[in-house]
């Protein structure tokens, strides 16, 4: 049986950096996604496994832009 494992992701390799030249999922700005991510319905939630992690499911949140993207359409 192929068991299918959840990566998660931190809000580094969520979110694209211009200043670091690294291309994230999503053009947008960490405080940007944190702020949409605390203040707008329906946004993928974080999971904290310690006080000072906080991670989101990659599977959540490409099902999250793929929504996006036919709302857009």
């Amino acid at each position: 049986m192929n068991e299918s494992r959840d990566e998660f992701l931190r809000v580094r390799q969520i979110c694209s950096s211009p200043k670091g030249g690294t291309r994230g999922l999503v053009d947008m700005s960490r405080a940007s996604w944190l702020h949409h991510v605390k203040n707008t319905p329906g946004w993928p939630q974080p999971i904290k496994p310690t006080p000072r992690t906080t991670l989101w499911s990659r599977q959540e949140i490409e099902e999250f832009l793929r929504n996006q993207r036919e709302r857009a359409a």
